[in-house]
């Protein structure tokens, strides 16, 4: 896993430690050299810009609190920077900007960085604290903090009242409960009566899945009260982590929301209602997302050369001799057809 300042940035596997020692240090020194140049805090990296960090949500504090005590340049240049010269939500995008770029650039022989920020060991128990409940039933209004407030043990950092767009999802929840079966349900739903009934009253367009484990990455259509897409926020993003004892919801972090599974959605111009979505790991498609006049969701993407509704993204995995989590392949997993994407 990466860790920041003077912690390791990767754990190499038995024996293979002093191989794995040159990429690590490098990178280390090359940290200390990014955190120590303060115009790295002023403007965000050039190719990827500025990171999305919003310092009110439980995880992206607690990703600045660490930045600021193991990363000397920071802890060193805040006080002078913030807020005289920006804020401090600017101060930490734009660093956060360079250190993906950063460790991008220096494992260059690692073409699928982006899964190495979500390595298994963050989901099986190290991800920020408070921002997980225990999976029963749901009463949530913003799935990028704490989601599906829980009925039964685990509580939230905070538990908000149902929003309208939560009461829109228990209304309309057929939609979700159409378009997914128990065959195409998440493999962590297997065996589990409650799991299963749970996922498909969610009004889910499509999700990613992991060769590692049953942890699964949601893309769940976010309605409004008169059951149409929310134009601001259409889709919310989280993970349903199976393999944990007891199963849990997650938001995802400041470093999943800005490479992994990040997304961009924007209205589609000439179809009213309509939202384009781009996958920050599949950038090569455009989804589709809207909701007809039936109230039926969909997710629209070309698989195999035909137009399908998108069901599941299931990731094929392994390591390489850093440990670092390397992707062989892709396979877009629709309705009607599957499509399997290289790592070439």
């Amino acid at each position: 896993m990466l860790a920041f300042g003077d912690g390791t940035v990767a754990k190499p596997p038995p024996g293979e430690a002093a191989a794995a020692a040159p990429q690590v240090e490098g990178f280390q020194r090359a940290l200390e050299d990014l955190a120590n140049d303060p115009e790295k805090y002023l403007h965000p990296d050039g190719q990827r810009g500025a990171l999305e960090v919003d310092l009110k949500a439980p995880s992206d504090r607690e990703a600045a609190i660490m930045l600021t005590q193991m990363v000397r340049g920071v802890s060193r240049w805040k006080p002078s920077l913030v807020p005289s010269k920006l804020d401090e939500k600017t101060f930490y995008s734009n660093f956060l900007s360079h250190l993906v770029q950063l460790a991008n650039d220096h494992f260059s022989d690692e073409r699928n960085l982006e899964a190495f920020y979500a390595a298994d060991d963050l989901e099986a128990g190290q991800r920020e604290p408070g921002v997980s409940v225990e999976l029963k039933e749901f009463k949530t209004e913003n799935r990028g903090e704490s989601v599906n407030v829980s009925s039964g043990t685990g509580t939230p950092a905070a538990v908000a009242t149902p929003s309208a767009s939560s009461t829109s999802v228990a209304t309309s929840a057929s939609a979700g409960s159409a378009r997914f079966s128990s065959e195409t349900a998440p493999a962590g739903t297997q065996g589990s009566e409650m799991f299963l009934d749970v996922f498909l009253k969610k009004n889910v367009l499509f999700y990613v899945s992991k060769s590692e484990n049953h942890n699964v990455v949601v893309y769940e259509a976010n309605l409004d009260g008169s059951g149409a897409l929310d134009p601001v926020n259409p889709v919310n993003v989280y993970w349903i982590l199976y393999a944990r004892q007891p199963c849990v919801e997650e938001g995802l972090t400041i470093l999943e929301r800005n490479t992994a599974y990040g997304s961009t959605c924007k209205p589609v111009a000439s179809r009213p209602g309509h939202f384009e979505m781009i996958l920050s790991a599949i950038k090569t498609k455009s989804i589709e997302v809207w909701v007809d006049e039936a109230g039926a969701l969909h997710a629209q993407t070309e698989i195999s050369g035909k137009m399908d509704e998108l069901l599941r993204v299931s990731v094929q995995s392994s390591t390489n001799w850093l440990n670092l989590p390397k992707v062989d392949y892709i396979d877009l997993v629709g309705a009607a057809s599957t499509e399997r994407l290289d790592n070439k």
